[in-house]
């Protein structure tokens, strides 16, 4: 049985790799080495160049403005950056520019008139005297037209015939009638067309008067049935109101005798069918 030993071969082949990784670590290190800054005193070597920073561009307010950097360094001539002119700067006319200035912006002194222009004095106005205007009339009114006299009539309500029959009278009644008879004596304002029983209800109204009548249809006649609560045949047959006016009695209704201003009319009481106030 042939045997093979490969012990030997294994180990060069070990060391051959180690050398070669050796020799590669040394490799690295050597470039690493070169790589690493040198001082300004070692030969073969310069100082790394430096850039410039960059200047901010200035505007130019003329020759000799602050700020301006030198042309001279402590190196040598530097590079100037030129600032930027959009127009002229202030202060400085455009090239071609005319030295004439706007009349507006002229000294006022030069140009001759005052700075401030005054309106010249106002001359018054001539005055005209006021028109001299007539007293205002007071308005004219019409002439008072003339005061119309009250009319009015003297209106008598008596029952004296009565006392002579008191006999006859209702005992209830008797109380109603005064010691002289009258019942009612008054001035009534009467108005154009009155009647007697218009004279004898309105003064009734007035002073409270009991009144009591009726109206005959067909006739539009007026009844006095009683006054001041003494009525028809309260005091006999032949009782009850007869009118007057102006010491006359009428045959016809007391609501159809018309009365003028100053007229006397008279209710009288009678109990004898009128024969006892003749």
């Amino acid at each position: 049985m042939r045997r093979i030993w490969y012990g030997h071969g294994a180990r060069g082949r070990i060391g051959l790799a180690l050398a070669l990784l050796l020799a590669a670590v040394l490799l690295v290190f050597s470039g690493c080495a070169k790589e690493q800054p040198q001082g300004p005193g070692e030969e073969g070597e310069h100082p790394p160049v430096q850039e410039a920073a960059p200047q901010e561009q200035t505007l130019q307010d003329g020759p000799g403005a602050e700020g301006k950097p030198s042309k001279d360094g402590p190196d040598g001539p530097g590079l100037q950056e030129e600032p930027l002119q959009d127009g002229p700067a202030v202060g400085q006319q455009p090239p071609g520019a005319s030295k004439e200035q706007d009349p507006k912006e002229q000294d006022p002194k030069e140009q001759g008139e005052p700075a401030l222009q005054q309106d010249p004095p106002k001359e018054p106005e001539p005055t005209t005297p006021s028109q001299q205007t007539e007293p205002a009339q007071p308005p004219q009114t019409a002439p008072d037209q003339p005061v119309q006299p009250v009319q009015s009539c003297t209106l008598v309500v008596e029952c004296s015939t009565v006392l002579g029959h008191m006999d006859e009278l209702d005992p209830d009644k008797q109380e109603l009638i005064p010691s002289d008879g009258v019942l009612l004596q008054t001035e009534v304002v009467i108005e154009e067309g009155d009647t007697a029983y218009d004279v004898l209800e309105r003064a009734a109204r007035e002073a409270n008067m009991h009144l009591e009548s009726s109206v005959t249809p067909g006739y539009g006649s007026v009844y006095i049935e009683g006054i001041a609560n003494l009525y028809e045949f309260d005091c006999g047959s032949l009782s009850g109101w007869i009118y007057f006016v102006n010491g006359e009695s009428f045959s016809h209704s007391a609501s159809q005798q018309t009365v003028q201003a100053g007229d006397e009319v008279a209710f009288r009481y009678t109990c004898d069918l009128g024969e006892d106030l003749k």
